[in-house]
């Protein structure tokens, strides 16, 4: 597997990065396609010294982007605290996969992919990033999975329904809200 580190605000010496390749490393013992991931390392002065430190795991598992977000007080504490997320992350993707009926045909049917381009920061308020992915129809309990595998508190996706564009958030209370867009 091919893993990418990256630091921001910080360095990465060699201790650190074998020490990431093995974190990352044990997230193939449970589903073997796994194809690359990404580290990405960052320090900020923050008020809270148990959050200063953040490591952002994400991986590809056979197509699949599987994500993950820590902060501690510590570079190894986040990369630790985020393995291990990585790591319950892709147990349930792996137990989802062999489930459902129609992976074991198709094997790549769950599919996220993000490519992200840069846009230049003029001021406060505008438009700093857009991330381009391709989109494919999806059940409701789909958009639920994968909204999860990524770690977002939302996810768009286009219904395989009525093949419309719609937007599944997590509420406070645990559950989930769907933001379906009428004409007017």
């Amino acid at each position: 597997m091919q893993v990418t580190i990256q630091g921001r605000n910080l360095e990465v010496d060699d201790a650190m990065r074998d020490y990431i390749d093995r974190k990352v490393d044990r997230v193939g013992r449970h589903i073997s396609a796994t194809r690359s991931a990404s580290v990405h390392l960052s320090h900020e002065q923050t008020r809270r010294t148990d959050q200063r430190f953040s490591a952002q795991i994400t991986v590809d598992v056979n197509g699949s982007i599987v994500r993950s977000e820590e902060r501690a007080r510590t570079t190894k504490a986040a990369v630790d605290a985020a393995a291990h997320a990585i790591d319950r992350r892709v147990k349930r993707l792996k137990s989802r996969l062999y489930r459902s009926e129609r992976a074991k045909h198709d094997p790549s049917s769950i599919r996220f992919e993000e490519a992200e381009e840069s846009v230049p920061v003029e001021e406060d308020g505008k438009v700093v990033r857009v991330k381009r992915f391709p989109i494919k129809p999806m059940a409701v309990e789909e958009a639920i999975f994968e909204m999860d595998m990524l770690g977002h508190s939302f996810y768009l996706f286009l219904d395989m329904e009525d093949q419309k564009h719609h937007v599944l958030y997590r509420r406070k209370d645990g559950d989930y809200g769907l933001l379906i867009p009428e004409s007017l």
